[in-house]
């Protein structure tokens, strides 16, 4: 009965209504994560609502990568960079953004950044800003172009998700084209560091900076070093196993 009446309903009706029930949820989703006083953190139950009301299955996979991401975004204390925005864009603006940490995510593709920072303004966090910025090449590695003149230049944290793992030098160019815009001892969470390419950036930031990494199970923690960068370090890598 169900085949039948997919078929007698026309495609385009179909995805329209799945279109307004995905809003629906992702509605709910928001209200219910809003609802919580400042400085509260969500429950396992309302992070994997707005993970399925986002609709990004590959990411609602990853439930370690998220609950890092919470937990460091309930005791920043200062700016927080995002490389790509998305689902946890609207965690950070929950859980530092409501509290006035500024917040400011890059996203390079066009209708993404469209979707996110429509969401985004909904919220009215104005700590939160989601600006679209292609990818420029660099030489040997591809990245943003950050709007430096508006950006702060003590970022705290830094939450890694981007760019896509198919850009030409993968996530690398975080370290030199942002490295004088983050604070000694800053903190970089870099999503798929299972990854080749994201090994591979791992690798290059601790020797060319001593960003010392922990492996997780698809994600890193990395720490910055306490000081001003030296020159030359050798990687080392630890297991959060």
């Amino acid at each position: 009965m169900m085949a039948i009446a997919r078929r007698a309903i026309p495609a385009p009706l179909r995805r329209a209504a799945r279109a307004a029930l995905q809003e629906l949820r992702l509605r709910v989703a928001l209200r219910r994560l809003h609802r919580l006083p400042v400085g509260t953190a969500p429950s396992a139950g309302v992070v994997r609502a707005l993970q399925r009301a986002w609709g990004n299955e590959g990411f609602a996979a990853k439930d370690a990568y998220p609950a890092e991401v919470i937990r460091h975004a309930m005791r920043a204390q200062g700016p927080i960079l995002e490389c790509g925005s998305g689902l946890t864009t609207i965690l950070l603006t929950a859980l530092a953004g409501r509290r006035g940490i500024p917040v400011w995510s890059l996203e390079h593709m066009s209708e993404w950044h469209t979707r996110v920072a429509k969401i985004i303004d909904r919220l009215g966090v104005p700590a939160v800003r989601v600006v679209y910025v292609p990818l420029q090449p660099y030489g040997e590695y591809d990245w943003y172009a950050p709007p430096f003149p508006v950006m702060p230049k003590d970022f705290r944290l830094v939450i890694c998700d981007g760019p896509p793992g198919s850009t030409h030098g993968g996530r690398y160019g975080l370290l030199p084209i942002m490295r004088d815009h983050l604070v000694p001892g800053a903190i970089v969470l870099l999503d798929d560091a299972y990854r080749p390419a994201e090994r591979a950036a791992l690798d290059r930031w601790a020797s060319e900076a001593g960003w010392r990494a922990t492996l997780h199970e698809t994600f890193a923690v990395v720490t910055t070093p306490p000081s001003p960068f030296p020159r030359r370090y050798t990687a080392v890598y630890h297991s959060s196993r």
